[in-house]
């Protein structure tokens, strides 16, 4: 993701992607942490849900605004470019993080299968 149009179809993408990996987790494991402390696929889809109406806001911005720095308490250099960039990031990280829960990793112990 190199240029603004490549972040915003990311993060266009994403709410289909984790609704799709979503649809994948068995039922009876949506709500199951992988570990204390860690979050169920239910609760990544959740953070999604909060967090895609205020990215949503942000991302139509004109072409000149997208290099403008920003402020990032934990970055040197930051831009509104890598704010978004890290959105789409973001999203893919509990995408990934759901996909886990699908899959059963790290879940401590697992039913052995019929």
């Amino acid at each position: 993701m190199h240029t603004p149009a490549d972040v915003l179809a990311q993060l266009a993408r994403g709410p289909a992607v984790v609704r799709a990996l979503l649809a994948d987790v068995r039922p009876a494991d949506l709500r199951r942490r992988p570990q204390p402390g860690r979050w169920s696929a239910h609760e990544h889809g959740c953070h999604l849900a909060l967090m895609e109406p205020r990215w949503a806001e942000r991302a139509a911005l004109p072409p000149g605004a997208w290099p403008r720095p920003a402020r990032h308490t934990g970055h040197a250099r930051y831009s509104l470019f890598l704010m978004a960039r890290h959105a789409a990031l973001h999203d893919m990280l509990h995408a990934y993080r759901i996909e886990e829960s699908v899959l059963g990793t790290h879940w401590p112990t697992e039913p052995s299968e019929p």
